[in-house]
């Protein structure tokens, strides 16, 4: 016989009386603006959701439920209705929410969207003066008959290193910077982009600010710490990890070193053996930092105050990057995370190992884990765009080939647990279908130090990844 659930335990503060209103509502305020539906339905909707959720928590057999265990069962009571686009946006709302409760941010610096508008009405701009705005616009661009791909790819290369160039100032308009936070959602260019405004600071010094990165995923938590998921995929089953979060890192030990570092000491850094899982204790010495050294941390959640509150705000510079590709497909503005989905595929292939059906199946997972990043992106000092206007050719020629692939796999699996990937492989060969494809002439002008060059091969910072690896998976 089941227990019944009987309270609520929030992030911060004593339990409560269970009480479903509050989840009801905070589900038809995503059904309310993920679908534009008026109150009545999505209420209705909402109360059917919630008792679902309620049923699944209740089969736990214990009589306190936490937020998070809230969360999980309404995203499962969405998912088994189909609407994984409705459990995507109430997770990244709520995750917001949770970060107001909690005091890390005010509730006017809550950007409900994880849109930083202002940015993004800059990077359209210049699409827009460049007729690149739109599918159709970008075609005439790569199909050979009206204009030139390499003016465009040169154009918006010049337009990156001014980005750069006034981020590099704002930060110099700083004193007593002792870190150099570059942080955005996964695969947005943050380690090509760090690599770039160190140099272009360094260089406007004449050398006389350098700079020490860490590495930051030297920090994760043990596998098994984390939470395991797992998929039936044409019978077999795939586990799968979260260090989406940034509690998958060891945060203790973590800011214990930021301290010993800011104190000017020599310190060991640990080493995260990923094929294992486990932690290699002091396997790395970290030299005493420098007068003159920036420690560089690059890091996904790099704006989370609980990754970093070792060292104290004023000596900390935040540079948020996202990749804002807004171009009009004829029907809506692409999306953001479908671009950097594509990304992180061929890049974590070539350079990790990384199969690419798992990186697609693991995607919702990743877009959970930015749910605590995207709330405090005006935290940051600066923001910049981490998309370039001329990419989606240059991925259809390298990328088209998983997505077919795979979306076959998923339209003959029965696993609900797929349903999110499906339509994210959906959505992507949509978007290929519209696109012309890049020539090996037209990406051979791309620059070795470009982002682009992060995710295709090729980079002067990844000299292990030489383009034409891709070919051979």
């Amino acid at each position: 016989m089941a227990v019944a659930l009987k309270y609520f335990q929030p992030i911060k503060g004593a339990k409560t009386d269970f009480n479903r209103a509050p989840i009801r509502q905070a589900i038809a305020d995503a059904i309310m603006r993920t679908e534009h539906c008026p109150f009545g339905p999505a209420m209705k909707r909402a109360r059917d959701l919630t008792d679902s959720a309620v049923e699944t928590l209740v089969g736990t057999k214990r009589e306190t439920a936490t937020r998070g265990e809230v969360q999980n069962a309404v995203k499962q009571a969405m998912w088994n209705i189909g609407a994984y686009e409705l459990a995507e946006e109430y997770l990244l709302y709520g995750a917001g929410v949770e970060l107001v409760e909690r005091g890390l941010i005010r509730a006017d610096q809550f950007t409900v969207d994880g849109v930083p508008r202002t940015e993004v009405s800059r990077v359209y701009k210049w699409n827009e003066e460049h007729d690149c705005h739109t599918i159709e616009g970008l075609n005439a661009w790569f199909g050979g008959r009206e204009r030139d791909a390499r003016e465009l790819i040169r154009a918006a290369e010049a337009q990156k290193h001014v980005e750069l160039e006034n981020a590099a100032q704002e930060f110099l308009g700083r004193t007593g910077l002792r870190m150099l936070i570059v942080c955005g959602p996964s695969s947005s260019g943050k380690t090509t982009t760090a690599n770039r405004i160190c140099g272009t600071i360094n260089d406007i010094t004449r050398g006389k600010t350098t700079f020490r990165p860490l590495e930051v995923d030297m920090f994760f938590q043990p596998k098994t710490s984390n939470q395991r998921h797992a998929y039936v995929i044409d019978g077999k089953e795939v586990s799968d990890w979260d260090y989406e979060t940034p509690f998958a890192y060891g945060l203790e030990a973590l800011n214990e070193v930021l301290e010993r570092i800011m104190r000017g000491e020599v310190v060991w850094i640990p080493k995260y053996d990923f094929g294992t899982g486990q932690i290699i204790p002091n396997h790395t010495e970290f030299q005493a930092l420098g007068p003159n050294e920036v420690l560089v941390f690059d890091c996904l959640h790099g704006l989370y105050p609980d990754l970093t509150s070792a060292v104290p705000n004023e000596q900390k510079f935040k540079l948020y990057i996202e990749a804002m590709n807004t171009i009009h497909d004829g029907e809506r503005y692409t999306r953001w995370t479908d671009v950097r989905l594509i990304r992180r595929m061929l890049r974590d292939v070539a350079t990790r190992g990384q199969d690419t059906l798992l990186t697609l199946v693991h995607w919702y997972l990743v877009r959970k884990g930015e749910g605590s990043m995207f709330p405090l992106i005006n935290t940051a000092d600066v923001r910049i765009n981490g998309g370039l206007a001329y990419e989606l050719p240059i991925f259809k020629m390298h990328a088209e080939r998983f997505f077919r692939k795979y979306l076959g796999i998923f339209e003959r699996q029965s696993d609900k647990q797929l349903g999110d990937a499906l339509l994210r492989a959906k959505r992507v060969c949509a978007l290929f279908d519209k696109l012309e494809t890049a020539t090996a002439g037209q990406i051979a002008q791309i620059p070795p130090d470009s982002i682009m060059r992060e995710f295709i091969g090729g980079s002067v910072y990844f000299p292990k990844f030489q383009y034409g690896a891709l070919d051979r998976y």
